[in-house]
């Protein structure tokens, strides 16, 4: 008797063993279960989160080109890149701000619905993205352009003879210049020519002139730029003006101190940007134009070269 009282006691415990093991897993199961499905919506909100913020940068930058002569504008441009990047307009704030209204703030609020987050009682999960932007005085600029400009009062939309070619004399506007990048001479020249400076340059800063024409790389240069803006059909400056703008016929060139002849160096005093003309016998002409281009930027004061810095600063 005593030996069968306690094999059933025994048995008893088993099971009641097996029951907690079956109650922990459980427990486990639904834990593991959520966290997997935590896991797959998180992953999905981040990718979103990425995009929003994307756009929201981008509507920044659109935003403050056009400040501060035109806040509503501005909100509108904002606006419309958020909704061209896949943003329902409702979904975007714009706000201009900064005592001299040079500042635009982007919010992008949207609720994404989550596939799994209903197992655990979520639905839903908001995601933000905020950008800021500033437009001011251009004072560093990466991308120029070998090609030094005098300061000169430009009228926009007229054409200028940028360079002198075919060992003509003048006490002209423009000539070669070297940045400081590889060696100076006609292969670097030609490079920049090309595909502008990699270097950052900031006003205020001092480059060397290069004497010479420069007849052959300049042609070769500036040809291939202008082809590349045949083969793209840009015959003209449009799309400038007072917004980002980027094509190989946009010239952004240094604006410096009279050379005081020979190799020298000279001051960047600051920037000027010229729609790409012609190119003949080392000649180089170009119209003036207003842009506004990435780069960093100093206190808002009114453009006297109509070329404006827009920079993220949130």
């Amino acid at each position: 008797m005593r030996g069968g009282g306690s094999v059933q006691r025994s048995g008893t415990r088993n099971w009641n063993q097996r029951g907690s093991v079956i109650v922990i897993v459980a427990v486990s199961a639904v834990f593991v279960l959520g966290f997997f499905t935590l896991s797959l919506d998180a992953g999905r909100v981040y990718v979103l989160k990425e995009q929003l913020q994307t756009a929201a940068d981008a509507s920044a930058l659109a935003g403050a080109s056009l400040l501060p002569t035109s806040p509503s504008g501005a909100v509108t441009a904002a606006v419309n890149t958020a909704v061209a990047n896949g943003v329902p307009a409702a979904d975007v704030t714009a706000a201009v701000t900064g005592a001299a209204g040079n500042q635009l703030t982007v919010t992008i609020v949207e609720r994404e619905p989550l596939v799994f987050g209903p197992l655990i009682g979520i639905s839903s999960a908001q995601v933000s993205a905020v950008a800021g932007a500033a437009i001011g005085q251009l004072n560093t600029f990466t991308g120029l352009l070998p090609l030094g400009v005098e300061m000169t009062t430009w009228t926009t939309g007229q054409t200028y003879t940028l360079k002198i070619g075919n060992g003509s004399t003048s006490n002209g506007d423009l000539g070669p210049v070297w940045f400081g990048d590889g060696s100076p001479g006609a292969t670097t020249y030609e490079q920049d020519l090309i595909n502008g400076t990699q270097l950052p340059i900031t006003v205020g800063e001092t480059i060397s002139t290069q004497p010479g024409d420069m007849v052959g790389p300049t042609e070769q240069g500036l040809s291939a730029r202008l082809a590349a803006c045949s083969a793209a059909g840009e015959a003209s400056a449009e799309g400038s003006g007072s917004t980002i703008v980027n094509s190989p016929c946009l010239m952004y060139l240094p604006i410096i101190l009279p050379p005081s002849g020979g190799r020298t160096t000279v001051t960047v005093l600051g920037f000027a940007a010229f729609w790409l003309q012609s190119v003949h016998g080392g000649a180089v002409t170009g119209s003036f134009i207003s842009a506004v281009v990435n780069g960093s930027i100093g206190p808002y004061v009114p453009s006297t070269t109509n070329l404006m810095g827009v920079t993220l600063d949130q």
